[in-house]
């Protein structure tokens, strides 16, 4: 498997359960858990159609790069996450569709919606 190859679009949904996964699995963790072998094992644990993610080696790496890199997003916004108690869930189809430049997200993809201001 080449790591560097290009990192594929997947589906939002896909990545919402390896998401969902990460969430659990850093619910469970100590501090000095490693994040980025959380992230791998959320991968690891997701049921596809076709079997566990993991069994098809292409995908696991579209999908644990893509949430590696929404993972650096929301920990780069995690005082405002904080504050909101959650993220915008725009971000995860974003992020998985978003190119990667340097398994990196364009960081300025990932806003949060303006607040709706009343009619007065």
């Amino acid at each position: 498997m080449n790591i560097l190859a290009e990192v594929k679009p997947v589906d939002p949904a896909l990545l919402q359960k390896a998401v969902e996964s990460f969430a659990e699995g850093l619910s469970k963790a100590s501090p000095e858990d490693n994040r980025d072998a959380i992230c791998v094992c959320a991968c690891i644990k997701i049921e596809t159609g076709a079997g566990l993610l993991v069994d098809h080696q292409e995908m696991f790496r579209d999908v644990s790069s893509r949430l590696y890199a929404l993972d650096e997003v929301i920990c780069a916004q995690q005082e405002r996450i904080s504050a909101e108690k959650r993220f915008p869930s725009e971000w995860v189809e974003i992020a998985a569709t978003a190119p990667l430049v340097h398994m990196r997200f364009d960081a300025n993809l990932f806003t949060w919606p303006e607040a709706e201001v009343a009619a007065v």
